[in-house]
């Protein structure tokens, strides 16, 4: 799987015309190689288009629709050399597409459109190259993927070919809108963008991929998909320290950006339940264990009516209580006296993506992979460590681990925050710091060589 199927129109945004002038310009470009093109152009190169036009300062031009003819849109357009550039980078990327289905399905579509592309592909690496960029990033794309795909690892490992292409092409967008000041914050946004948009492809086609037996990041990663969301939300992230550091946090980008996030999950409401013991009051959880049944009103289903109070034990409730009555306030003593103590969330660990192992050592708590034999450990955990008479062997060995596998260092995001860690030295050693909760990731051994004298 190289890029996913996102297009403008997949989008809700797209589809309800919020973002007609910035994704209708890529559309138009693309039409230049005649029309059946025009339906062509991908989320990613919308995107950018959107980007390079703000950067270039495009004025806003109401054009005919590339589908409707008929229908006016308003549009931005990119300069000739411009526009040029991102429709043979489009075709190089379509070509990849095609050229990764026939591979992986081997489907006739595939191959017809593989066929159809051709031609034009061969002009698009001219243009391409001739611009000073490396067209060999985008017709390897494929082979890259490929590789990764005939091994077990992490899901952000596996976006990887498309996040680093996508932030070089981004970067070199820079350049040819006249902006090389820019180039850090736009491979930035790139690499954010393309790991999302593969992220959530993956999470889209997740069920059919099953049913069919294709791959699937997250089937071979063996990631769940709240992980995938949570992975998701990440990259998303990243893309807008990008677009934050060329002062664009407020503009159609960003908004674009919000629509790859995964939709919140609302609980539905209740409806009200004529037996004893249960109301419609709680509507924030469905745990059934609100007491109204103490209510004396002569109709269980209509406690709240009748100015009872209801308290929920499964300290999920979020809405307040009955009649209008504060929840928090009224039956703060009843909720404290039944509360719960949820199970603690696991931790992942930040190299491979497995589950990180809780490993009591008495004073002190650590979290350790039993993958790739690394250790997390919390702010202030190293000098409790370091104080320890005796540290399991198992924490200070090295174990021979597939390298491929592990995430590099500057993409690892952080167990506890998501953040990305950063690295430093630690008495001579590179560690991976999170810069906002002061953990830090320990690869195997290394944790030997702070602590040897």
């Amino acid at each position: 799987m190289v890029f996913g199927n996102l297009s403008p129109r997949s989008l809700s945004g797209c589809a309800r015309g919020r973002y007609q002038s910035s994704f209708c310009g890529s559309c138009h470009a693309m039409a230049e190689l005649g029309r059946p093109w025009a339906l062509t152009s991908g989320y990613d190169i919308a995107f950018l288009h959107l980007v390079m036009a703000v950067l270039e300062k495009a004025p806003v031009e109401r054009l005919s629709c590339t589908a409707v003819p008929f229908r006016k849109l308003p549009v931005r357009r990119l300069s000739p050399e411009s526009r040029r550039w991102l429709t043979a980078v489009n075709m190089l990327l379509i070509e990849e597409k095609c050229r990764d289905d026939a591979a992986d399905e081997g489907s006739l579509k595939a191959k017809l459109g593989l066929k159809l592309v051709r031609r034009q592909a061969e002009r698009a690496r001219e243009t391409v190259s001739g611009s000073g960029f490396a067209g060999a990033l985008i017709s390897t794309l494929s082979d890259r993927q490929g590789e990764l795909e005939r091994e077990t690892l992490p899901l952000e490992r596996y976006a990887q070919p498309t996040s680093l292409l996508l932030g070089d092409i981004f970067a070199h967008a820079s350049t040819l809108t006249g902006r090389p000041d820019l180039q850090a914050a736009m491979r930035q946004l790139g690499q954010g963008l393309g790991a999302a948009i593969y992220i959530k492809d993956a999470i889209d086609d997740l069920e059919k991929d099953r049913r069919r037996g294709r791959f699937n990041a997250l089937l071979s990663g063996e990631h769940d998909t709240s992980y995938a969301h949570r992975a998701l939300v990440r990259e998303v992230n990243r893309a807008r320290g990008g677009l934050a550091r060329m002062g664009m946090e407020n503009g159609d980008a960003a908004g674009i950006l919000s629509e790859l996030l995964p939709a919140k999950q609302e609980s539905a409401p209740l409806k009200r339940r004529k037996i004893a013991g249960y109301c419609d009051c709680c509507g924030g959880c469905d745990c059934g264990a609100c007491d109204c049944g103490a209510c004396d009103c002569g109709d269980a289903g209509a406690c709240c009516d009748c100015g009872s109070s209801c308290s929920c034990p499964c300290d999920g409730c979020t809405l307040d209580g009955c009649c209008g009555t504060s929840q928090s306030t009224t039956n703060t003593t009843q909720s404290q006296a039944v509360a719960v103590t949820p199970p603690r969330s696991p931790l992942h660990c930040p190299a491979c993506g497995a589950n990180l192992q809780a490993c009591d050592l008495g004073p002190v708590e650590v979290d350790e992979c039993t993958t790739c034999n690394g250790l997390w450990l919390d702010h202030g955990e190293l000098e409790q460590l370091a104080d320890l008479k005796q540290v399991p062997p198992r924490l200070l060995s090295v174990k021979k681990i597939n390298k491929m596998a592990l995430r590099p260092e500057g993409t690892r995001p952080c167990p506890r925050c998501s953040k990305i860690l950063v690295g430093t030295m630690v008495k001579g050693v590179r560690l991976d710091l999170c810069a906002d909760c002061q953990g830090m990731w320990l690869d195997q051994g290394e944790l030997n060589e702070i602590l040897t004298p």
